[in-house]
C-alpha cells in the first residue's frame, strides 16, 4: 500500500527532525534501496543498515535493522565521502542486531547503542550479542561520566527448549547528547 508506505516515511522524517538517533526494525530491502527510500532524511542523517542475509544474499522480503544518526553529532568526518557504515556500526547478527558507537559531543565521551530483533537468531548468535552487551554494560558502570550503553530491541518470547537471555542489573540514566 503506497499510502501506508508514504505515511511511514513521513513518520521517520518527523522522528529525524526531533531526534539525533532513530532506530528502525523490520527494514526491508538492500542497503542501496533503503538509502534511496530515505533520501530525504539522509541529507541530515547517516543511514546505518544491516539487511537480513539469507543464503549469502540480502533477503528483500525479510526486514533488517537500521539506525539513522544525525550528521551534526558526528562532526566534520560525516561529510567526508569516504565515511562508511563501518566507522560507526558493528554487525553482530546480519539483519537482526547491530551495535552503533557514537560520540557524546557535550563531554567528549561516547555511547554504544544496540538495535535488535531476536526473531530467528540462534542461541550462538544471541550469545555473541549478550557478550557484547555485557562488555558495554560493565564499561558503562565503571565509566559513568564518559560512557553509556543503550539497548533498544524487540525480543520475542523464548522458544520452547531455548535458554532465556538475561541482562543483569540495569541503571537508568538520562542521556543528553
Amino acid at each position: 500500500d503506497l499510502n501506508l508506505r508514504n505515511r511511514k516515511f513521513r513518520e521517520v522524517a518527523n522522528l529525524c527532525s526531533k531526534f539525533d538517533v532513530v532506530g528502525l526494525l523490520e527494514v526491508h530491502g538492500t542497503t542501496a534501496a533503503v538509502q534511496k527510500s530515505f533520501e530525504k532524511v539522509c541529507k541530515t542523517h547517516i543511514l546505518l543498515h544491516s539487511p537480513f542475509i539469507e543464503n549469502g544474499n540480502p533477503a528483500v522480503g525479510k526486514g533488517g535493522v537500521a539506525a539513522l544518526v544525525a550528521k551534526s553529532i558526528l562532526g566534520s568526518g560525516s561529510l567526508d565521502p569516504s565515511y562508511r557504515q563501518g566507522n560507526l556500526m558493528e554487525v553482530l547478527v546480519h539483519g537482526r542486531f547491530i551495535r552503533v558507537a557514537l560520540p557524546i559531543p557535550r563531554n567528549g565521551g561516547s555511547f554504544a547503542c544496540y538495535f535488535g530483533h531476536n526473531f530467528g537468531i540462534s542461541e550462538r548468535e544471541m550469545d555473541t550479542c549478550a557478550t557484547s552487551i555485557g562488555v558495554d554494560i560493565l564499561r558503562s558502570q565503571s565509566n559513568t561520566e564518559s560512557f553509556a550503553a543503550v539497548l533498544l530491541a524487540d525480543f520475542n518470547f523464548e522458544a520452547k527448549g531455548e535458554s532465556r537471555y538475561y541482562i543483569g542489573t540495569v541503571s537508568y540514566t538520562h542521556l543528553t547528547l
